[in-house]
């Protein structure tokens, strides 16, 4: 039995050693050795809009405050995860593609703005204006999804998913459509649009491949359009707007599958 069991054991650690040999040669499929996960450090510049309109039931008079002021986020973090589509090769070590990634980005504003606080009366008793909290601060949140597309040059070991080569880089230039829903201490909304935006990246390779990467967008990017009330006040009206005009994220990229990357090849075998 004792020999048996010494037989058993050496055929199991013979077949561990053969199939550890076969994953470590197997080939994913190359969207999955390019795949990508990132965390983000996000920054956001924009612009709050509003407009409140009261209508007197005695008078009919109408009244309006318009309310425009520059804003930034006070905070921001995000998550992607992506891959690489190869298009053409341009040399030995790089090559020009698609990039396409999935992100999540959560902002917290904290800004100042005129308040409606109720209406302002006259001596007998009739509506005469609106009253505002001057430099209100009120805090918001904003939750944005968006499907970055971009045209890519690649250089070095992601480019060639090669283990023997060191370092690596992207500079990239796309489109970003996003969906974003905005709610702060008196609106709630949300914003659909699609900003150009671009990236660049550097990288290496290190058992795993590991890049940082810094992306830009401009434009109007819609954190929300015409956002309502949250408040039910009788014969008054609220719109509002946030809408950003850059928004910069700062993140840290690992390619989780770049163990299974070429150690040899064409580019390293001539």
């Amino acid at each position: 039995m004792n020999v048996f069991h010494q037989h058993l054991k050496s055929a199991l650690i013979v077949l561990v050693i053969i199939f550890s040999g076969s994953l470590a040669h197997a080939q994913l499929p190359g969207f999955f050795q390019r795949m990508q996960l990132g965390y983000s450090y996000t920054m956001a510049w924009a612009e709050y809009q509003s407009k409140d309109e009261l209508v007197d039931e005695n008078t009919g008079a109408v009244y309006t405050k318009d309310v425009t002021t520059k804003v930034s986020s006070k905070f921001g973090y995000g998550g992607s995860i992506g891959s690489t589509i190869p298009v053409r090769k341009l040399g030995k070590k790089s090559m020009f593609a698609i990039g396409v990634d999935f992100t999540y980005n959560a902002y917290v504003w904290d800004y100042k703005v005129p308040m409606f606080s109720g209406y302002i009366y006259d001596s007998v008793g009739d509506i005469e204006g609106l009253d505002y909290l001057a430099d209100f601060a009120f805090t918001g949140a904003t939750v944005q999804m968006g499907l970055p597309i971009s045209a890519d040059f690649k250089f070095g070991c992601d480019a060639i998913t090669d283990k023997t080569v060191r370092f690596c880089g992207t500079i990239g230039a796309g489109a970003y459509p996003s969906m974003s829903a905005t709610v702060d201490a008196s609106n709630a909304g949300f914003g659909f649009g699609v900003t150009p935006f671009v990236k660049a990246e550097v990288g290496i390779m290190a058992g795993l491949c590991f890049k940082l990467r810094a992306d830009i967008s401009f434009g109007n990017i819609p954190f929300y359009k015409e956002g309502t009330s949250i408040y039910d006040w009788t014969n008054f009206k609220s719109a509002s707007s946030l809408t950003g005009k850059q928004a910069v994220s700062l993140s840290l990229i690992i390619m989780p599958f770049a163990w299974n990357w070429n150690s040899t090849g064409w580019w390293n075998t001539y």
